[in-house]
């Protein structure tokens, strides 16, 4: 995602390795950032609101060939993010699709 010109920062590079998922979507929603993560915990959005986030984005790059999986959710997430806001939405991306959850009061 660098190499397309995109603003990415990741844990590492932040030195969050071990911090919680709700400290590290904060320090998202805090630098204006989306979550994007193969961590399914963040697909549950009961558990972390996406309302309240600059968007978390859930890759789910299932099945055999797993890195070329990944590299389609990847291009998926980039078109979809192209074409319509992250922000404040959950995405659970796959390869060939993508499913976007709202909040109920965004949906009325």
């Amino acid at each position: 995602m660098r190499e397309s010109g995109h603003d990415v920062a990741t844990v590492a590079d932040q030195s969050m390795q071990s911090a919680s998922d709700d400290r590290v979507l904060e320090v998202c929603a805090a630098e204006g950032r989306c979550l994007v993560t193969l961590d399914t915990d963040f697909a549950n959005p009961f558990q972390h609101r996406p309302e309240c986030a600059a968007g978390i984005v859930v890759l789910r790059p299932e099945g055999r060939g797993r890195r070329r999986l990944l590299e389609l959710c990847l291009q998926q997430f980039v078109s979809a993010a192209a074409e319509r806001p992250v922000t404040g939405r959950l995405w659970i991306v796959e390869p060939f699709r993508v499913r976007e959850y709202r909040s109920s009061s965004e949906e009325e």
